[in-house]
């Protein structure tokens, strides 16, 4: 199992929240950082027998939900709405819903990105 980090990029992030209702904010933020830790970020990968590709993951609905602290019918509303804005697609498999993010690289930061946030706000000192 690999580990990796990609930082969530905030702007897109509340800006996606503007689209929920003050009290479907908590829940849906929930949801949706639980739903960024799994995704596929850079290179395809094998999960439970399913093929994913960068930007999608494979969810199970009571484990996902549980993980989000929210009841299964809010998950699946949740989800719902974030199709409706075309933030996801899905699409049912035997081992669970392959869920892909339309575009990942608006709610995730890649390498290169981070390496040049990294640099303006720490640059390299002249040591003499």
């Amino acid at each position: 199992m690999s580990i990796h980090f990609a930082p969530i990029k905030s702007e897109c992030f509340n800006n996606l929240m503007e689209h929920f209702a003050k009290k479907a904010k908590a829940p849906t933020a929930s949801l949706l950082l639980q739903m960024l830790f799994r995704v596929r970020y850079s290179e395809p990968s094998m999960h439970n027998g399913v093929d994913l590709e960068p930007g999608q993951l494979l969810l199970g609905l009571d484990e996902i939900s549980e993980k989000a602290g929210i009841s299964r019918e809010t998950t699946r509303r949740i989800l719902k709405k974030l199709e409706v804005l075309e933030v996801i697609t899905k699409q049912t498999t035997p081992q669970g819903q392959i869920i892909s993010f339309c575009r990942i690289s608006n709610y995730i930061m890649m390498r290169a990105e981070t390496d040049k946030e990294a640099t303006a706000m720490y640059p390299p000192q002249n040591h003499k």
